[in-house]
């Protein structure tokens, strides 16, 4: 299903989602796949050698690739350098590790920064690092304290939704009691203001600036991925 998908002229959000589903496969099954492990690899590398127009299904095909290097390094480097690039005879690991480290700003969210990160730790951490891990050594730890940062931030955000969400559950039981205790024309008052807060609200969340949102918040798959846990 995931190969028909990302091999298709499919929308890049279903790609997306098909990726995604075979980052949760490589993680969840580790040792119980390995024949097909090699499969996986091919769609996603396959799929980045056409046109991408969204940075999300780039990124997203990575970080299945990060999921297979985080779960069995070895097997996946050797594999890496078996595949040679179209028209040439360069192994395909050289422009992998190039074009992770140059999209590391793109890995949103915890989850993905989290998988960025293991990854780039198993990769200098190889017994045989590819020859492109020395080549490209100095972007590593900025790579990395970048993902840091981010991921500290990403807490942070997230520690400050939930605390809000329990000052609004509070005040939405002190709202209850108050209602129980007024009359009926006090209910109608307090409900056309609620609808009046709620259009305020709507107003306010489609004006707040998107990069934000998408710098420290989870990004839309593992946002489903959480609330689904």
């Amino acid at each position: 299903m995931c190969k028909q998908i990302l091999a298709s002229e499919a929308d890049e959000d279903c790609q997306c989602h098909a990726a995604k589903l075979l980052e949760v496969i490589v993680l969840q099954f580790k040792g119980q796949i390995n024949s097909i492990i090699p499969s996986i690899v091919e769609i996603v590398l396959a799929r980045l050698t056409r046109e991408v127009k969204n940075t999300e299904l780039r990124q997203m095909c990575l970080q299945v690739i990060i999921a297979v290097l985080y779960t069995d390094p070895v097997n996946l480097i050797q594999l890496l350098n078996t595949m040679k690039i179209p028209q040439t005879d360069e192994p395909i690991t050289k422009q992998f590790v190039q074009q992770w480290l140059h999209d590391t700003d793109c890995f949103l969210g915890l989850h993905d920064r989290k998988m960025c990160v293991f990854g780039l730790c198993r990769l200098m951490t190889l017994p045989e690092k590819p020859e492109v891990v020395s080549e490209h050594s100095k972007q590593l730890i900025p790579a990395l304290l970048l993902l840091f940062t981010g991921l500290k931030r990403a807490y942070e955000f997230r520690a400050s939704n939930e605390e809000e969400d329990d000052d609004s559950d509070e005040d939405d039981d002190e709202d209850d009691v108050d209602v129980l205790e007024s009359d009926e024309s006090d209910v109608e008052d307090q409900a056309a203001d609620y609808l009046a807060q709620l259009e305020k609200f709507a107003k306010d969340v489609d004006d707040e600036d998107d990069d934000e949102y998408e710098a420290y918040e989870e990004t839309a798959l593992e946002r489903i991925q959480y609330n689904n846990r």
